[in-house]
């Protein structure tokens, strides 16, 4: 599958939004090149995924994210910033 990323360059310009980009990147096989606006549905993450994402955020950040928060959750972003909104800073 062939995704074009945003017009906007991947935006790492914190450890939290690097993190999850890594881990998007590294275990669920998102492209490189995504910006962290890039949303969930045009690389076909599913609610499976989503769900698998929260629980190794979970593991790693020491905070519970409930499968609905990362449902809804629509980008890379969305889920930095539900990461904050718990406390979590990086």
């Amino acid at each position: 599958m062939q995704v074009s990323s945003s017009t906007h360059p991947t935006h790492r310009s914190d450890d939290l939004t690097a993190s999850v980009l890594d881990l998007l990147h590294t275990v669920h096989e998102m492209p490189e090149n995504m910006a962290s606006d890039v949303p969930f549905a045009t690389l076909d993450f599913d609610s499976l995924v989503l769900v698998e994402l929260a629980v190794k955020l979970s593991r790693t950040h020491g905070v519970e994210i409930a499968d609905a928060e990362i449902i809804d959750a629509r980008t890379p972003a969305d889920v930095v910033d539900l990461l904050r909104s718990k406390g979590v800073r990086g």
